[in-house]
């Protein structure tokens, strides 16, 4: 009995320490961003700042070679475990190792021929020479080494030492953030000392992964003899749906900006890729409720509980839909005082920093939209269905991204065209195809499965809305471009908001859980 408790609170204690480091990670990734972006786009301009976010997008595309094999080599290696067999457990170890050796190698040997196409793609200002030549190679090399170690990622996902993961990710994080504030204080760093300064802490962090993996999986053997074919198709087949929505995920968000910066001038992509990075950095903390019912989803699914299942589906998806809107109202009304406090300088034009409020409004809208799929999303992968989550994730994504271009390339909206185009992809794969998958699954039509979620929050944020624009007309505060009218209409929003979703949005149960609590405190 000792033993057992032994071991079930040593789970529990691993459990919570990979929740609390992960979201740390988290966190520690959003405070750099919030830390560094302003102090390159101070010291570049935005218009350079737009190069250097292509050449760390263009990172993103290469590690889609990594074709989902951290997927794929976490689940063989923790099933093959399980099952002591050892042997068939080092094949997929060895095989994944070398296979995304041979990947970023060639990824290496391609850096000039992909150097020179990038220059050729896009019009980079005369003044900086060779500059992002060399920029782009530095880039595609530390990415292409960086491939296979990444293979230690699934190393230590096997074993469910998600902390190990986040500690040495949290170390690279902080040597990046230490570097960056030493050298745009004391120097003046040009393009490839942002790039070493950059990726070599990524890359130390993923060396120390890879050994702390090989270290945790000792009893695995490395021999270019356990290496074949077989288990690389295997791995890939298995891999294909999570690659596909890696795919549109990327598609979203780097591809979009790539095509802005074609298209219409490497000035302007600062203005759409910004309001991406800032859409992106809130979402895992949006996803939280929908990947908390992971689990849970499975557990239900296979007591076909689906009835009572959808009761919690709709309580979480009101929660995650009111706090969205609140988001997409927050930026409307304060977004151009927060941008202009975080980017603002003298390099930095007043016109492009309310591009980025509108663009952020734009692409959060069609995130609070796509709010049902995000949740069924992660239910339909949960209950086996992952494939149908992906191919409503995929065409969703191209058909945004086309829709996007075409109103760039032939409308005057410039990158709002493309924000547009972002916000139709979420709306297509979230409000579309996954909701309707999600119906299915449920077995209740399309419209109970969305109104059931969004109408009383939407018709409380408009509420707000409403009531703000009335007590600011009573008491005479009409000049609508003041930042205060904006800073009072977002305060009476909230207020209204707070209150509205106590009474009409939080479900009684977890009201009760509330009082409860501070009743003991």
């Amino acid at each position: 009995m000792n033993i057992n408790s032994s071991k079930q609170t040593l789970s529990l204690k691993q459990t919570l320490k990979n929740v609390f480091s992960s979201w740390g990670k988290r966190s520690l990734e959003i405070l750099v961003m919030l830390i560094t972006v302003p102090i390159i786009t101070r010291h570049f301009g935005l218009e350079l700042m737009g190069i250097w976010l292509l050449a760390t997008q263009l990172s993103q595309h290469i590690f889609l070679l990594e074709l989902g094999f951290n997927t794929s080599l976490t689940r063989f290696l923790s099933r093959y475990r399980a099952k002591n067999n050892l042997r068939s457990a080092s094949m997929y170890l060895s095989t994944s190792i070398i296979f995304l050796l041979i990947i970023g190698i060639t990824v290496i040997i391609l850096s000039p021929l992909i150097a020179t196409l990038f220059d050729k793609m896009f019009l980079f200002p005369s003044e900086l020479g060779n500059q992002v030549y060399w920029l782009i190679i530095l880039v595609t090399s530390l990415t292409g080494i960086n491939l296979s170690l990444r293979t230690g990622i699934g190393m230590l996902s096997s074993k469910h030492l998600f902390d190990r993961i986040a500690l040495w990710e949290s170390v690279g994080l902080l040597i990046r953030l230490v570097l960056i504030i030493f050298y745009f204080y004391f120097y003046d760093p040009n393009f490839i000392q942002l790039a070493l300064i950059t990726f070599l802490p990524s890359l130390f962090g993923s060396l120390m992964i890879f050994f702390d993996g090989l270290k945790s999986n000792r009893d695995l053997i490395l021999s270019k003899d356990l290496i074949t074919t077989k288990v690389v198709k295997r791995m890939i087949s298995i891999s294909g749906a999570a690659f596909v929505i890696t795919i549109s995920a990327v598609i979203v968000r780097q591809t979009s900006s790539m095509l802005a910066g074609w298209k219409i001038g490497v000035d302007q992509v600062a203005t759409l890729a910004f309001p991406i990075l800032i859409v992106f950095a809130i979402l895992p903390f949006i996803s939280i409720g929908a990947t908390l019912m992971s689990p849970v989803a499975s557990q239900m699914d296979a007591e076909n509980k689906q009835k009572s299942f959808y009761g919690l589906y709709v309580v979480i998806g009101r929660y995650v839909f009111s706090m969205v809107t609140l988001i997409v109202i927050g930026f409307y009304f304060l977004g151009d005082l927060l941008f202009g406090l975080w980017l603002g300088g003298p390099k930095v034009d007043s016109n492009a920093l309310n591009e980025i409020t509108k663009n952020v409004v734009i692409i959060f809208s069609g995130v609070a939209l796509a709010i049902p799929g995000f949740i069924l999303r992660q239910i339909l992968i949960a209950v086996g269905k992952h494939w149908n989550a992906a191919f409503g994730e995929i065409i969703g994504a191209i058909i945004g991204i086309l829709f996007g271009y075409m109103l760039m390339a032939y409308t005057s909206l410039g990158t709002t065209g493309m924000a547009i185009g972002i916000s139709v992809a979420f709306i297509v794969r979230g409000a579309g195809f996954l909701t309707i998958q999600g119906a299915r699954y449920f077995s209740v039509n399309f419209f109970k499965i969305t109104l059931d979620s969004m109408l009383i929050p939407l018709m409380l944020m408009l509420f707000a809305v409403f009531c703000s624009k009335v007590m600011l007309t009573i008491i005479g505060f009409n000049d609508i471009h003041s930042i205060h009218y904006d800073v009072l209409s977002f305060g009476i929003i909230f207020s209204f908001w707070i209150v509205g979703c106590w009474f009409l949005i939080i479900d009684k149960n977890h009201k009760e859980l509330v009082k409860n609590y501070f009743k003991i405190t």
